[in-house]
């Protein structure tokens, strides 16, 4: 069943001499389980499409149907509700708070979500023990690996329960032990059933996926599976 339905997505940045299109048309189906990678060379429009399926952003024209909903037009409060309910993000530079502990960043979805503070431990801690990190709860990004914050990075991404994970090249700050690591902790989790997006310039992140949609000048080039 279809998860994400995109139909002509368009965004258009400025506009006269300044108007840049950075997507001109996408269309794509995500199915519940997918583990599909986005590729294409710098500037073909990856990141506009992430954050638009992300709800970060809204296309210029073009339908977004998540889990049955038309989600283009909604409201920004709508969206963010969305987004916090239905997205789980992870990024290359992990995006972890420096002054909270690896507990406390975890957290941090929480602090939105009607949820007892029982429940928000109880979650917290399962995570970091899934990820093999409850040991570092109380300590400080600093104090962590590379590949120990991107694990901390994804535990956070999972708190709410997302239906979805977008990831935008999380393996691009990490060595290629570390990469791998990483990657093998998504294929778990999409293994378990989550829905996985990958933004990545490496072509062996990609091979990890279990689907390759390759994007160029702001359109859908090939769909690799």
């Amino acid at each position: 069943m279809s998860l994400i339905e995109i139909k002509n997505i368009k965004k258009t940045y400025g506009c006269g001499e300044n108007e840049v299109k950075a997507l001109r048309g996408i269309n794509l189906n995500v199915d519940k389980g997918d583990f599909l990678a986005i590729m294409g060379p710098s500037g073909s429009g990856k990141s506009t499409l992430l954050n638009i399926l992300g709800f970060l952003d809204k296309p210029t024209e073009g339908e977004y149907i998540f889990n049955g909903e038309k989600t283009d037009s909604l409201k920004d409060a709508k969206l963010a509700k969305y987004r916090n309910s239905h997205v789980g993000f992870v990024v290359q530079n992990f995006a972890l708070i420096d002054d909270y502990t690896i507990f406390q960043n975890v957290k941090v979805p929480l602090d939105y979500a009607h949820v007892s503070s029982k429940e928000k431990k109880k979650r917290i801690e399962y995570l970091l023990k899934i990820m093999g990190i409850e040991d570092k709860k109380n300590k400080l990004p600093k104090e962590l690996s590379g590949g120990q914050n991107q694990r901390a990075a994804i535990a956070r991404a999972l708190v709410n329960s997302p239906d979805i994970i977008l990831a935008d090249e999380p393996t691009g700050a990490l060595d290629r032990k570390n990469s791998d690591e990483i990657m093998k902790v998504f294929k778990k989790l999409n293994d378990e059933g989550k829905t996985i997006i990958i933004i990545t310039h490496d072509e062996r992140v990609g091979s990890m996926c279990k689907k390759i949609v390759y994007i160029e000048d702001g359109m859908v080039k090939e769909i690799e599976k």
